[in-house]
């Protein structure tokens, strides 16, 4: 779980560089750079879902790192591999910041628009129309990082003006191509 929150559009609290500017590809960004800020090595993915851009697909990882144990920031193991990651149950919480401590916010529900499998739980326009907005009226799904269970993924429902944490994949033992 990230140590910062996001609104709908992956916007940062206390104001954001531009780039990239939408969607999908900006919540990448986002935990790509605070996972560098730690010093991570490899590539990082957002848990998020929008439309047949299924989390399970796009987090999935590469060969090095699907068979690989999923483990928290302290090391321990939330899920087994990839296949026990989506098989609806985990091992353990998801609470730990990219940092390895909780987050200073006390609010554990994380953006997700993504079911306990993988699979997308938000049709475009839902999941704040693409991730592209932070309107009072629009909402998309959440998890809940303290749970373990089948709602881990998709707890309930958030209006995108909210500001809420990403939860952070590694999906790669690689770094990611210099921009």
């Amino acid at each position: 779980m990230s140590s910062r929150k996001f609104n709908g559009a992956m916007f940062m609290e206390e104001g954001d560089l531009f780039f990239p500017p939408y969607g999908l590809d900006r919540a990448d960004w986002q935990c790509q750079r605070l996972a560098e800020a730690e010093l991570l090595d490899g590539t990082f993915t957002a848990w998020l879902s929008v439309g047949m851009a299924h989390a399970g697909q796009r987090a999935q990882g590469d060969g090095g790192v699907a068979g690989l144990p999923l483990v928290r920031s302290d090391g321990v193991v939330i899920a087994d591999d990839w296949i026990d990651f989506i098989d609806k149950h985990l091992n353990a919480e998801v609470t730990l910041t990219e940092g390895g401590e909780l987050p200073d916010h006390d609010d554990f529900k994380f953006w997700s628009a993504t079911w306990a499998d993988g699979m997308s739980a938000a049709e475009v326009p839902g999941a704040c129309g693409g991730w592209l907005f932070a309107c009072k009226e629009c909402e998309s799904r959440v998890g809940n990082a303290e749970l373990t269970g089948e709602s881990w993924s998709d707890f309930g429902s958030s209006h995108c003006d909210k500001y809420r944490p990403l939860l952070c994949i590694q999906t790669s033992l690689q770094n990611p191509p210099a921009p």
